[in-house]
C-alpha cells in the first residue's frame, strides 16, 4: 500500500471515531432530556464514570443494594418515590386526624432507611397534631450564583438573612426545611432578584442564555395565628421581587387502602428531601450533568437543612383557636367560591339560600308586612265605600 493510501485510510478511520463520538454523546443527551428518571440516571453515572472527576459518586451508586442502599441524588432506586420500598404506612387501627398535622411511619415503626422518608420523618415530629390551617408551604427563589460557586459559603450568607424575617412571626413559631440547587438558563427564569442576589457577573445587564446556579429552600412554617397571606406578606417584605417568594396552604394526606400514605405535611417535607437532579438541556445535557456535579460537590447534605424555633410544652398552649375557627371557615368559603362554576343547579341554589338566608327572610318579613297593609287598606277602602 501506498504512503498516499495510508495517510487517506488513517484519516478515514479517525473521521469514523469522530462520527461515533457525536453520535455517542447525542445518544447521551437525548437519553438524558427526555429519557424516563431511570434512563437519566443511569446515563448520567456513565458520564460522571467517563470523566474520572467523581469516582465517589459511581462507586457508591453501583454498589447500591436493597439491603444496603446508597441512598444517594443521583441514584434512580433511592431518589425515586414511585420505586423506593420504604414509603409511609399507617395501620387500620390507627386513625389520622382531620385537619391536623400527621406523623406516620414505616410499616415496622421505625426510621425509614430511605434519606428522603427518613428526613421528612425527622422534621415533621415538629409539627405532629398541629392544626393544619396554621401550617405553610413555604419556597424562596434566593440567589442566582456562577458555577464555580461555593454553595456552603453562600448558604450561609442565606441562613442569617432568614433568620430576622422568621422572628417577626409570633412566639413559638417553627420552621422546619432544606436548601436546595438546581441548574437554569440565566434567561430563562420566571422571577425577578435584585442585584444584590446575583453574582457580579450577571449584575448590571440582561441576564445571558447560559446556565446558572439556583438556589432556593423549601421549608415548612408553623405560627400560632397567621394566615398564609400575612406569612406571606412577612417573607416578600423580606425578599422583594416579583414571584420570588411562594406560600402555600398545607395539605391533608392521603391513605390508600393498603395503608400507605402520600401528600400531606410529611409529604412535602420527604419532596423537599429528595435533592433533585435535573440536567434535562437538550443537546447539552452531558455538559449539565457535570456542571451540576461540579456545583453540588461544594456543600453537603448536612448543610442543606434548615430550621427555626423549638417544639415545647407551650407551642399547643399557644395556638389562638377562635383563630383557628376563623381560617377554616374563610378556608370553606373559598374552596366553595373556587368551584362553584362545577356544581350543579341545586347545589348551586342551595349554596345561594345558606349563604344569603338572612336577606331572603328579611325579604320575606318585608313582602309579608306590605302585603297585610295592603290588605287593611282594602278591607277600609271597602267600609269608607259601603258606609260612605
Amino acid at each position: 500500500m501506498a504512503w498516499s493510501d495510508g495517510i487517506r485510510m488513517s484519516s478515514i478511520k479517525k473521521k469514523e471515531r469522530t462520527t461515533l463520538k457525536k453520535v455517542r454523546r447525542n445518544l447521551r443527551n437525548q437519553s438524558i432530556a427526555t429519557g424516563v428518571p431511570t434512563k437519566q440516571k443511569d446515563m448520567a453515572i456513565k458520564v460522571l464514570d467517563e470523566s474520572g472527576l467523581y469516582p465517589e459518586i459511581v462507586k457508591k451508586v453501583r454498589s447500591c443494594s436493597r439491603r444496603y442502599p446508597c441512598n444517594s441524588k443521583w441514584c434512580d432506586q433511592c431518589s425515586n418515590a414511585r420505586r423506593t420500598r420504604y414509603k409511609r404506612y399507617v395501620a387500620q387501627e390507627d386513625m389520622l386526624k382531620e385537619g391536623r398535622c400527621n406523623a406516620t411511619g414505616t410499616a415496622l415503626g421505625t426510621l425509614s432507611s430511605n434519606y428522603r422518608v427518613r428526613a421528612g420523618q425527622r422534621m415533621v415530629k415538629h409539627f405532629d397534631g398541629l392544626p393544619l390551617i396554621l401550617l405553610h408551604a413555604v419556597t424562596i427563589n434566593l440567589a442566582l450564583c456562577d458555577l464555580d460557586e461555593n454553595l456552603s459559603e453562600l448558604v450561609g450568607w442565606y441562613r442569617k438573612q432568614l433568620r430576622p424575617a422568621l422572628a417577626r412571626l409570633n412566639t413559638g413559631a417553627i420552621a422546619r426545611g432544606k436548601f436546595d440547587m438546581v441548574l437554569k438558563y440565566a434567561d430563562g427564569t420566571t422571577f425577578h432578584l435584585p442585584d444584590g442576589d446575583l453574582s457580579e457577573s450577571l449584575q448590571g445587564h440582561e441576564l445571558p442564555h447560559e446556565r446558572i446556579g439556583m438556589l432556593h429552600i423549601h421549608f415548612v412554617a408553623f405560627d400560632p395565628s397567621l394566615s398564609h397571606a400575612e406569612l406571606r406578606g412577612i417573607l416578600v417584605d423580606a425578599f422583594p421581587g416579583a414571584q420570588r417568594v411562594c406560600v402555600k396552604r398545607s395539605y391533608e394526606d392521603n391513605v390508600f387502602p393498603d395503608g400507605t400514605v402520600t401528600r400531606g405535611v410529611q409529604g412535602f417535607l420527604e419532596y423537599l428531601s429528595m435533592e433533585k437532579v435535573e440536567v434535562a438541556f437538550g443537546s447539552e445535557s452531558v455538559d449539565a450533568v457535570l456542571e451540576f456535579a461540579k456545583l453540588d460537590s461544594t456543600w453537603t447534605r448536612p448543610n442543606r437543612n434548615y430550621s427555626f424555633g423549638v417544639r415545647d410544652n407551650r407551642t399547643v398552649d399557644l395556638i389562638d383557636h377562635s383563630r383557628v375557627t376563623e381560617l377554616e371557615t374563610e378556608l370553606r368559603r373559598q374552596r366553595i367560591k373556587d368551584g362553584f362554576k362545577d356544581l350543579d343547579y341545586a347545589n348551586r341554589w342551595l349554596h345561594k339560600w345558606m349563604s344569603n338566608a338572612t336577606v331572603v327572610l328579611d325579604q320575606v318579613k318585608r313582602f309579608r308586612r306590605n302585603v297585610h297593609r295592603f290588605r287593611c287598606y282594602l278591607q277600609e277602602s271597602y267600609l269608607r265605600f259601603n258606609l260612605g
